[in-house]
């Protein structure tokens, strides 16, 4: 978990300067495609410094999801962040037994790239 947080809050600096001059959601786009490949990218590794490596297009998701929460909610921004802030928890929750699912059944490199499809935002936008 140590990898998630520090690779979705470090970069978050330049998370918002991408946000401030392309807008929200196509940050979110590339994010969301980065960290898919990320995943995928994972199964291929050798050591954990490159684990932390794969996870650097969390940030562009993650933050630019937070700061588009400003610009939508002005009354209710405290209670959008923290619904907002609550959905990752949740989300991981239930993420944590399905790894365990995948790692039983595939191995760790096999589960990486079966989650990898899963989050993959292709479609969604």
């Amino acid at each position: 978990m140590a990898c998630l947080s520090v690779n979705s809050f470090c970069p978050g600096p330049v998370s918002s300067i991408m946000v401030n001059r392309f807008g929200s959601k196509p940050v979110m786009l590339v994010g969301g495609l980065l960290a898919s490949a990320g995943t995928v990218g994972a199964s291929f590794t050798t050591a954990i410094i490159q684990l932390y490596l794969t996870g650097l297009g969390l940030a562009l998701y993650f933050q630019s999801s937070l700061i588009m929460l400003v610009s939508y909610f002005d009354k209710l921004r405290p209670l959008a962040n923290g619904l907002a802030a609550a959905g990752s928890p949740v989300f991981l929750s239930v993420l944590s037994p399905l790894g365990q699912v995948l790692l039983d059944h595939y191995g760790w490199r096999e589960g990486f790239l079966i989650m990898g499809g899963c989050c993959s935002p292709v479609g969604l936008s």
